[in-house]
């Protein structure tokens, strides 16, 4: 029963409180706005032009730092060159409604063909609704009494100071050619140039565009221009694909084309070999229009913030100002000089350079010290693996006796920690003395010796010979020994052979006759010699058929030995 009584009091407060009246804005105080704002872009071509020339880029960058959430549309008008197509203003029809209801922001625009679409109708964009213009060539206040919540950024285009400038950087300079397209900031430049018949600082100016010449002919004529002729580079928009990658590739193109100087009107083409100018930066003029549209977010009426003018700012390539033999009095002290580097940054980056190759060479003699250590190390390894492999041993030794090296070979079951040489007296069972007088008769003589020793039960052979002075820095003695007990008992053992079988044919009762290879006697045992009439110690080393003469039995003449 309680429980029911609470849940007809929880029902009853809340129908109460649905009936209470609302709260009534305070006076003066508009009525909240929506949390999520809507920010229409109108781009005058397409994106890439505009991603060309750093503008929504940059725009995107100021208005990240936004803390009010909003929303971005964009309209991507057709090609630029065509002053007031149908399919433009249909497009931008599509929008109308949104504009006059207030559903926008704001709404910016990014030059002259896009802002003078909303010109036309300026009136009935929704007063709340602020407009916002980048990088405009040209405007009028009177667009503030159409609506006054308005405001942006205006860029000069500086085509008679480029050609004034041209001037003074080439004082020979005899005409002047500027490039333009179909956009309503082209035509407003050629106006200009017709208003003062074509002359600029009292040399002719020829204005050439996309409805006069083909690409190809505007090439084939600035081509033909010598070093006395500049050519201004405002834009060259032939046909309606890809317009960024044509403007950087068209600038490429006329100044590997041209003889003549090339000066532009934006610093995103200074990149491409040209010398350079008075320039504007659409990526500035982006960057502030989305500063003020920051202050449009917060609340701020769009007409309370006044509009701009960007100047023209003037940079020169520094490399092509050399390449061209411009002196340096003739350059304006007010000139950026894009790619020469300050005598601060130059001693800096030779500093670098100079850390650098420091760095380089010690690490290539570090690494070159390592390669060389580990070589060692390897040569030595394989080193002590042969020599403990080998049936040698090998000292060298002075005339005092001091072993100054010693390999020991397969040591035979030595004990390395305990049979450290360092003389000749450390090495047991042999004679020292009989040594030590081989050792320095080599050193006195240089020739080579030979001494067969016994050594512990074991027969060896050990040959000593003079090494150079320069390798220990005195005279020193190579020995080396090596076991030869198998060879000198095979030796023995062939001598003793050898005799007994001399004996035999010394003893039996057949003469015998021994001869050398060439004939002559080595031996004459006792019958041949009672046979022969010679005695042996006489007869060796004669020949053969002098000693042992063999004649016919019947004729008595000599006969061939057989």
């Amino acid at each position: 029963m309680n429980s029911t009584v609470f849940r007809v009091c929880l029902l009853l407060c809340g129908w109460l409180v649905t009936q209470l009246p609302a709260a009534e804005p305070a006076a003066g105080e508009s009525a909240a706005r929506p949390l999520t704002r809507h920010v229409l872009l109108i781009h005058s071509s397409d994106v890439a032009r505009a991603q060309f020339y750093q503008t929504l880029p940059a725009l995107l960058r100021v208005l990240s730092t936004s803390p009010v959430p909003h929303i971005l549309e964009q309209i991507e008008l057709e090609a630029q060159w065509d002053c007031s197509p149908p399919s433009q203003e249909q497009k931008l029809a599509l929008f109308w409604p949104a504009l006059t209801s207030g559903k926008y922001c704001a709404v910016i625009t990014f030059n002259d063909l896009a802002y003078s679409l909303l010109q036309k109708n300026l009136a009935q964009i929704h007063p709340d609704t602020a407009v916002l213009f980048a990088a405009l060539s040209e405007w009028s206040a009177e667009d503030l009494q159409q609506h006054p919540n308005l405001s942006g950024v205006v860029q000069n285009i500086a085509v008679r100071e480029n050609i004034f400038l041209a001037l003074q950087l080439f004082p020979n300079l005899k005409r002047g050619v500027v490039l333009l397209d179909r956009s309503q900031a082209s035509n407003r430049i050629r106006q200009q140039l017709r208003e003062q018949e074509q002359l600029v600082g009292g040399i002719p100016v020829e204005v050439l565009h996309p409805d006069q010449l083909s690409t190809a002919a505007m090439l084939e004529a600035i081509s033909r221009l010598d070093q006395n002729s500049v050519v201004v580079f405002y834009a060259w928009f032939s046909d309606k694909s890809s317009l960024a990658r044509q403007q950087s590739r068209m600038c490429a193109e006329i100044s590997a084309a041209t003889p003549a100087p090339v000066l532009v009107l934006s610093d995103v083409l200074l990149q491409y070999a040209v010398l350079g100018g008075w320039v504007n930066s659409e990526q500035h003029a982006a960057a502030r229009t989305g500063e003020m549209l920051l202050e449009v977010l917060d609340g701020r009426d769009a007409g309370q913030i006044p509009v701009e003018t960007q100047d023209s700012s003037l940079i020169l390539n520094w490399p092509e100002l050399q390449s061209r033999a411009v002196p340096s009095g003739r350059i304006p002290g007010s000139a950026q000089l894009r790619g020469r580097m300050t005598s601060h940054r130059l001693e800096y980056q030779q500093g670098l350079l100079l850390v650098g190759l420091g760095v380089g060479l010690l690490a290539v003699l570090l690494f070159g010290g390592y390669l060389f250590v580990a070589w060692r190390r390897r040569s030595r390894q394989r080193s002590a693996a042969l020599f403990s492999h080998l049936p040698l041993r090998f000292f060298v030794v002075d005339g005092d006796g001091n072993i100054l090296h010693a390999e020991l070979g397969n040591r035979h079951g030595l004990d390395e920690r305990k049979y450290v040489l360092r003389h000749l007296t450390d090495i047991h069972d042999i004679d020292h003395a009989k040594f030590q007088s081989i050792i320095r008769d080599t050193i006195r003589n240089g020739r080579q010796t030979t001494l067969d020793f016994a050594y512990r039960g074991r027969l060896r052979t050990a040959f000593f010979s003079k090494l150079p002075t320069g390798l220990y820095k005195r005279e020193v003695v190579l020995w080396v020994s090596q076991d030869t007990t198998e060879l000198q008992q095979s030796r023995n053992f062939a001598r003793e052979t050898a005799e007994r079988f001399l004996q035999t044919l010394k003893s039996i009762g057949d003469a015998v006759v021994v001869t050398d290879l060439s004939g002559n006697i080595t031996m004459l045992n006792k019958v041949a010699a009672r046979l022969t009439g010679w005695d042996e110690d006489e007869a060796a080393g004669r020949s053969v058929d002098h000693v042992f003469n063999i004649v016919n039995y019947q004729t008595s003449e000599p006969a061939v030995s057989p």
